[in-house]
């Protein structure tokens, strides 16, 4: 019996998944650095004392809000969350939401 071959997906090609994006308004940053400490998936980094995401490499932003949250200026805001393909089971989030202070 022949089965064709089927890729496995990876989570970590942007054909299979679309990786949540965090925009820093760099006149309301500080540079405190709370973010980064609260990002669990480490997507942003302090760079002229200004946070930002990553631009290297996979960046795997979970959209998770805990930078938004934590920022004591206001100064991050979720503008996407994540995405994957059919090959993944995800949970419906539904649109972005500020998250609960």
């Amino acid at each position: 019996m022949y089965f064709p071959l089927r890729r496995i997906p990876r989570y970590d090609d942007p054909r299979e998944s679309t990786w949540g994006i965090v925009r820093v308004d760099a006149d309301k940053c500080d540079g405190c650095g709370m973010c980064l400490r609260a990002c669990p998936s480490n997507a942003l980094v302090l760079e002229t004392r200004k946070a930002r995401m990553k631009t290297e490499g996979v960046v795997q932003c979970m959209a998770c809000g805990d930078c938004t949250a934590i920022c004591p200026r206001r100064a991050v805001e979720l503008t996407r969350s994540y995405r994957f393909t059919h090959a993944y089971a995800t949970l419906d989030r539904g649109p972005l939401q500020r998250p609960r202070l």
